[in-house]
C-alpha cells in the first residue's frame, strides 16, 4: 500500500498565494489524509530550508531549493526580459527547471534514506529532465507521474519535440488537467494507458460560498450599483494580445452605453508601468497591479469573469481561476479554444464567443448574470470537487507506487 508520496515542483508553499500551486495547497492536505507521510520539494526562495506540519496523523515536510535564475513570483520581479507566461519567464524557466531537476534528484536520494517512498509526482513538467528524474526514481523502486497542464500552441517544430521528450516516458503516468489535452497526447503518440485525466478543483467547503457583492464592491472602492466584469493576468495561457484585445472590447462596450465596471487585475510582478496609461476609472476601466488579498475581494465582488484567449492553437486546462470564480456562482466569457467547452456550458455557465460578438455578450450578461449562478456552482460541485480529485490521485499513486 502507498504510505509515503513525494511531490516536486516550482513555487509550492502551504499558504495560499496566486497561481496553480493554490490547487496543490488544497489537494495535498486532502491527499495527506490517506497517507502516513508526504514530502514536498519546492523550488522557491524561502526563509527556511525545511518546514514541517501535520495533517491529522500524516507528517508533511517541505524542503525548499533556492532558484538559481528566476525570482520567486511574489518577490518584486525585476528580470523583465520576456513577457511572462505563468509564474516564471519562459526561457529562464526552462533553464531553471533543468538545473533544478538535478538538485531534486539528489534531494530524492536523501528523502528516500530518511524514509522510503513509493511514488513521486512532478507538479510541473521538467521537460527533458523528466527522463533523468524517472531513472532516479525507478532506481529507488518507486513510481512516477507528471502533471501536464496545457498545450501552449507554440512553434510545433520546436515545441512538439520538447513535449515528446518530456512526456514519452515508459512506466510513468502523465496527468492531463483537461480531457482535450489528454486526447491530444494520445493522438500525439503517447500510450493511452499512461495518460490520465484529473482536473483542477476547489475544496468542497468553498463551493457555493457567495458573499454580499455590494459590500465587496464598496470594500474594493468600486461602484456598488454597476455590474463588475473582472479580467485577470493570473492565467498561464493569457498573453499581452489577449489583454489588449479585451481592453479594446471594454472601451467599445462602454462607448455603446454599457453601464458597468471593468477591472483588469495583474499580478504585481507582471504589471508593466506602461499599462498605467490604460487606467481610466472615470470611464469605468481599471487597469492595476493587484495583490492577492485585493484579488480575493474582487472575486467576491465580481459578476462576470472575462477571459478571452486568442491563440486558437493552444489547448487549455480549464484554468484554476475559472474554477474558483465559478465555484461562487460567477459565469465566464471566453473564446472557443480547445478545453474551454469542458467547463463552459454556453448560455448556462457563461458564453463561448468569437472575437466579433464578445461585446454583444457583455451586454447580454451584464444584468442577467444571476441566472447563471446555480449552474456554475452545480458544474464545479459535480466535476471539480477537490474531495473526488484527491481520491483519484490516491488511487493513481497506489497503482503506480
Amino acid at each position: 500500500m502507498c504510505r509515503h508520496v513525494v511531490f516536486a515542483g516550482l513555487n509550492y508553499q502551504p499558504e495560499k498565494s496566486s497561481g496553480d500551486k493554490n490547487f496543490w495547497s488544497d489537494a495535498i492536505r486532502l491527499i495527506a489524509s490517506g497517507l502516513d507521510r508526504v514530502s514536498i520539494i519546492s523550488v522557491r526562495k524561502h526563509h527556511l530550508e525545511r518546514e514541517e506540519l501535520f495533517v491529522g496523523k500524516c507528517r508533511v515536510t517541505i524542503d525548499y531549493i533556492l532558484p538559481q535564475l528566476v525570482e520567486t513570483p511574489d518577490v518584486h520581479y525585476r528580470r523583465r526580459i520576456f513577457w511572462r507566461e505563468g509564474a516564471f519567464p519562459l526561457l529562464w524557466g526552462i533553464v531553471e527547471k533543468t538545473i533544478s531537476a538535478h538538485r531534486i534528484m539528489k534531494k530524492l536520494g536523501s528523502l528516500y534514506a530518511e524514509e522510503p517512498f513509493s511514488h513521486v509526482h512532478l507538479m510541473d513538467n521538467f521537460g527533458p529532465s523528466n527522463r533523468g528524474l524517472l531513472k532516479t526514481i525507478n532506481k529507488l523502486g518507486a513510481g512516477m507521474s507528471v502533471s501536464a497542464i496545457a498545450h501552449q500552441g507554440r512553434n510545433p517544430f520546436l515545441y512538439h519535440p520538447y513535449l515528446k521528450l518530456s512526456y514519452d516516458l515508459s512506466g510513468a503516468s502523465i496527468v492531463a488537467y483537461s480531457r482535450a489535452f489528454a486526447d491530444w497526447l494520445v493522438k500525439f503518440g503517447l500510450n493511452d494507458r499512461s495518460v490520465k485525466h484529473i482536473p483542477w478543483g476547489v475544496s468542497p467547503e468553498r463551493i457555493g460560498t457567495v458573499g454580499d457583492k455590494a459590500s465587496s464592491k464598496e470594500k474594493a472602492g468600486l461602484p456598488a450599483d454597476r455590474p463588475l466584469f473582472v479580467w485577470a493576468g493570473y492565467i498561464q495561457q493569457v498573453q499581452r494580445q489577449d489583454f489588449l484585445f479585451l481592453l479594446d472590447c471594454a472601451r467599445r462596450a462602454l462607448a455603446k452605453g454599457l453601464k458597468a465596471t471593468i477591472y483588469f487585475a495583474f499580478k504585481p510582478e507582471t504589471f508593466e508601468s506602461s499599462f498605467r496609461a490604460f487606467d481610466e476609472p472615470a470611464a469605468g476601466i481599471y487597469v492595476r497591479p493587484t495583490a492577492k488579498d485585493f484579488f480575493d475581494t474582487l472575486k467576491q465582488a465580481s459578476d462576470v469573469f472575462l477571459s478571452p484567449i486568442l491563440n486558437k492553437n493552444c489547448i487549455i486546462a480549464p484554468p484554476l481561476t475559472w474554477i474558483e470564480f465559478m465555484s461562487i456562482g460567477v459565469p465566464i466569457i471566453t473564446t472557443d479554444v480547445p478545453g474551454s467547452g469542458e467547463i463552459i456550458e454556453d448560455g448556462k455557465t457563461g458564453y463561448i464567443v468569437d472575437e466579433h460578438n464578445l461585446v454583444d455578450k457583455m451586454f447580454a450578461i451584464a444584468y442577467a448574470h444571476d441566472s447563471f449562478k446555480e449552474n456554475c456552482i452545480r458544474k464545479i460541485r459535480e466535476d471539480y470537487n477537490m474531495q473526488d480529485i484527491a481520491r483519484r490521485y490516491l488511487e493513481l499513486f497506489s497503482k503506480n507506487g
